[in-house]
């Protein structure tokens, strides 16, 4: 069915509120999202990582749909509860989509950097954390204190760290001797690395 008349204006206002607030509410509502810096642009392009080895990975642009229902009869009687429900669903499914996207090229990336480690179906323990972090390289400041990495994991995750117990005698001398050899490299690494001219 055509209108009679458009009011183009009224459209475009419309679409910008509901696009930036579904934005503004999926990333306010995300751990992950909220941590990273947003910049507007007028154009996304695809990226390229090229690691140490050589290998490539090609970071294409990430496609974000999202279901947008709003029943006409409430809108019509003026009820904002449906908009209110539908600019959250919005959002939850853009969280999920956009998360899931990032994870998977990060994934990608860190694998080609030789950075990934496979816990071949084994639990979450001291040890495990402890193999993942030597994994990575560590950053000290001036003073030699370690600037902590953050790690970021999902819900489920994020309880079985919650839920490990303290460390025992044992794997704190283990986190000790990995801490002094890791400041050992990077402080040689300092000493050896040569400035720009």
């Amino acid at each position: 069915m055509r209108a009679l008349f458009g009011l183009p204006e009224y459209d475009r206002a419309e679409s910008q509120f509901i696009g930036r607030t579904t934005h503004d509410l999926a990333v306010k509502q995300s751990g992950f999202l909220s941590m990273l810096p947003q910049e507007s642009v007028a154009e996304v392009r695809p990226s390229r990582f090229v690691a140490a080895s050589g290998e490539i990975v090609d970071s294409p642009t990430i496609a974000v749909g999202m279901a947008f229902e709003l029943p006409t009869t409430e809108a019509l009687a003026g009820d904002l509860a449906p908009l209110v429900d539908a600019i959250v669903n919005a959002a939850d499914q853009a969280t999920e989509t956009i998360s899931k996207a990032i994870f998977g090229q990060l994934g990608k990336v860190l694998e080609a950097a030789g950075q990934s480690l496979d816990a071949s179906g084994r639990p979450l323990s001291h040890e495990l954390v402890f193999e993942m972090l030597d994994h990575m390289e560590w950053h000290f400041d001036d003073e030699g204190n370690w600037t902590k990495p953050t790690i970021v994991v999902g819900p489920d995750m994020a309880t079985k760290f919650q839920s490990l117990p303290p460390p025992t005698a044992e794997q704190q001398d283990a986190f000790a001797k990995m801490f002094q050899r890791k400041r050992g490299e990077f402080l040689s690494g300092r000493r050896h690395r040569k400035l720009p001219r």
